[in-house]
């Protein structure tokens, strides 16, 4: 229910249209405030995080590691050796229209999972840099939930 002037603004609704219909001061009263809800900045700024925040080819959804230990066999058919792999999934939409989650699979040694943390390590530390000189500013840091 909206309110105007400290009393309710009633809408009716046409249950088989599903549009919202108005009469006379009523239909002015939600006018005005809609508009002034559109108008309103932080709206705007929402609308346009939203926008550029998810303009990129695809958005990661979700990521699990599978470690496993492999036996390796001589020619007698007896334990040489193990392997240790790792098997990285990530979950991601294709484009930003698409509700399809799509999987990829990587299969990594220890080497690649210890380098592929120091990436993320150095990529929390520039966020975290960046923060700190947008705090400068006085203006807010938005963030996107991308799932």
């Amino acid at each position: 229910m909206l309110v105007k002037n400290g009393g309710p603004l009633l809408v009716k609704t046409d249950t088989k249209k599903k549009e919202l219909k108005f009469s006379g001061a009523r239909k002015e009263g939600f006018k005005a405030i809609l508009t002034a809800l559109m108008s309103a900045q932080s709206l705007y700024v929402a609308a346009k995080a939203l926008d550029v925040g998810l303009e990129h080819a695809n958005l990661w959804c979700s990521s699990r590691v599978i470690t496993d230990l492999r036996p390796l066999f001589d020619e007698s058919d007896e334990p040489a050796a193990f392997l240790v792999s790792h098997n990285l999934r990530i979950k991601y939409h294709e484009g930003t229209e698409s509700s399809i989650r799509k999987e990829i699979f990587i299969a990594m040694n220890g080497r690649d999972v210890r380098q592929l943390l120091t990436v993320l390590e150095r990529a929390l530390k520039k966020e975290e840099a960046l923060r700190k000189t947008a705090e400068t500013s006085n203006l807010p840091v938005l963030e996107i939930l991308m799932r």
